[in-house]
């Protein structure tokens, strides 16, 4: 299952107030998308369960973007 998939399982899963278990189901990236995304609760409550094939792939290109991000970071150290 891909992180952006997880992440929106997830919230289906263990719903707004379920944090630590959201965070060891979606990993340390998916984590990092939602830290992004204002924290579990926020992206629990601000998804639209009518758009959520829009709200996936924002999901995946936040996740291009951060991997995109630390392989440059660890380019420069």
């Amino acid at each position: 299952m891909q992180i952006a998939e997880r992440i929106v399982r997830g919230m289906q899963l263990f719903g707004a107030y379920k944090n630590e278990e959201a965070k060891e189901f979606v990993g340390e990236l998916g984590w990092k998308v939602v830290q992004n995304n204002g924290g579990w609760q926020e992206i629990c409550y601000n998804t639209n369960i009518k758009y959520i094939s829009l709200v996936k792939k924002d999901l995946q290109k936040q996740i291009k973007i951060i991997k995109k991000e630390e392989k440059n970071l660890k380019l420069i150290t």
